[in-house]
């Protein structure tokens, strides 16, 4: 069955969610995998090879982090991109197509590690000291060294879909539109 990696992963967070987290939890996560199926769908991306499979994995993954958050974190809790690449890995390690395609696995990473890129563009507090924080900072930290095997504009795209729905999960269609905007500047 096409939809069993699907399943094996709702089990899986449903496993490490003790507690509902109305703002980053499965709720979440499963609301922002319907959108970025709804916003791949759409006419303008049907030509740009995304591969939804990946998307799909990474929206349901995209904020388990969260669950690691603790007071040393930045004001922006950027830290919790880091610990959401560490959590799907862990998570889709056993799980196929990802536990035996790794570029599959390094393109839900990498989706992962960038669904925020437009948050973190900001000076942020961190032991009262301002710091610029960008994901780049963890690229470093994992294996991307398939990923030039994917077009950057598909990858580009796939970003973008992914944070789109999420910007819509949270905030409706105008602040989904705000963060819009904030990715083209």
């Amino acid at each position: 069955n096409n939809l069993n990696w699907r399943s094996a992963i709702i089990q899986a967070l449903h496993s490490i969610y003790e507690k509902e987290d109305l703002t980053h939890g499965l709720d979440h996560a499963i609301k922002v995998e319907k959108l970025v199926i709804d916003i791949a769908n759409r006419a303008e991306y049907s030509s740009r090879n995304i591969n939804i499979l990946a998307l799909r994995a990474a929206a349901l993954l995209h904020d388990t982090g969260y669950l690691h958050s603790s007071e040393s974190w930045s004001l922006g809790k950027v830290e919790h991109i880091r610990e959401s690449v560490i959590i799907a890995q862990r998570i889709l390690a056993n799980i196929l197509p990802f536990s035996e395609d790794r570029l599959m696995l390094q393109i839900v990473s990498y989706l992962i590690l960038h669904h925020d890129d437009t948050n973190y563009s900001y000076p942020i507090q961190k032991n009262g000291y301002a710091t610029v924080s960008k994901p780049q900072i963890y690229m470093d930290l994992f294996d991307w060294s398939d990923l030039d095997k994917i077009n950057s504009d598909t990858l580009t795209t796939m970003k973008l879909v992914l944070r789109e729905a999420d910007s819509l999960s949270g905030t409706d269609e105008k602040g989904a539109q705000r963060t819009w905007n904030y990715s083209l500047e």
